[in-house]
């Protein structure tokens, strides 16, 4: 509210970069002639830019997650994982706050249930092979500043 900005028309996307190490997450585009460092959306448009990560509705996937551990991975600071092995360097650890156990089609279920125990059971048992479980929740930056973005 208050005076209205300067308006323009750029020409066209040649290509764009999203910036995980400042919150909320940087949104760079470029043109030939200019990069624009976009900093939020019109609110008519803000429902069609949500960047991967940016929500819970658009989670970013682990893969992409693991290309940005030089922000998201934690070391030191007596955090030992159980996954530890002499045949294999350990897993990288990615903190998660807000965090749900989920089926492929995202809905929610018990992981208790689940791993490890219930699936044993579900084997002796001979029941069919449970389905796979996957986690959904919030990243937690070891950067100081980066974004916190959702990871699936």
């Amino acid at each position: 509210a208050g005076a209205a900005g300067v308006r323009v028309l750029s020409g066209a996307l040649l290509g764009g970069t999203l910036d995980y190490s400042v919150a909320p997450i940087g949104l760079w585009l470029r043109t030939e002639r200019a990069i624009y460092r976009c900093l939020e959306a019109a609110p008519s448009y803000a429902p069609r830019c949500r960047p991967p990560g940016g929500s819970p509705s658009v989670p970013l996937p682990e893969a992409s997650a693991i290309g940005l551990l030089h922000l998201f991975e934690h070391t030191g600071g007596g955090l030992e994982q159980p996954f530890q092995s002499k045949k294999r360097a350990a897993f990288p650890i990615l903190r998660l706050r807000a965090y749900e156990v989920c089926g492929r089609d995202g809905a929610a279920r018990s992981l208790f249930r689940a791993m490890p125990d219930g699936v044993r059971q579900r084997k002796a048992e001979g029941k069919e092979e449970p389905e796979p479980l996957f986690l959904r929740g919030e990243l937690v930056p070891s950067a100081a500043g980066a974004s916190s973005p959702h990871l699936w």
